[in-house]
């Protein structure tokens, strides 16, 4: 499921809910839509990058082509997103701490 429009607040990121029909129950589950190369490529490019420096920072070409998008899409869209830092090698990884406006976002 994706938020497409608010009109007063942020928009929410995407979920997955996997539905399993059993003969008597039907279990619901949330799954990582990043996760999942179907419908991965429907999220928008900083979350895919989430996904992927989640596991181990890498740098912008290994992002790049490892999501199929030109490596100057993945280095503004790191550029613009405070969850995202730079190492000393170069390296992008998860920031371990907001700051204010990026707490207000995420």
């Amino acid at each position: 499921m994706t938020h497409k429009k608010s009109n007063t607040g942020r928009r929410l990121p995407a979920i997955g809910v996997r539905l399993t029909f059993g003969p008597d129950t039907t279990a619901v589950e949330r799954f990582n839509v990043a996760e999942n190369t179907e419908l991965a490529g429907d999220l928008p490019i900083w979350q895919r990058i989430k996904a992927l420096v989640a596991t181990r920072p890498m740098t912008v070409d290994e992002l790049a082509e490892e999501l199929g998008e030109r490596p100057a899409s993945v280095g503004r869209a790191v550029r613009r997103m405070e969850i995202f830092c730079r190492g000393h090698d170069d390296r992008i990884r998860m920031a371990t701490a907001l700051t204010s406006s990026g707490r207000e976002r995420f």
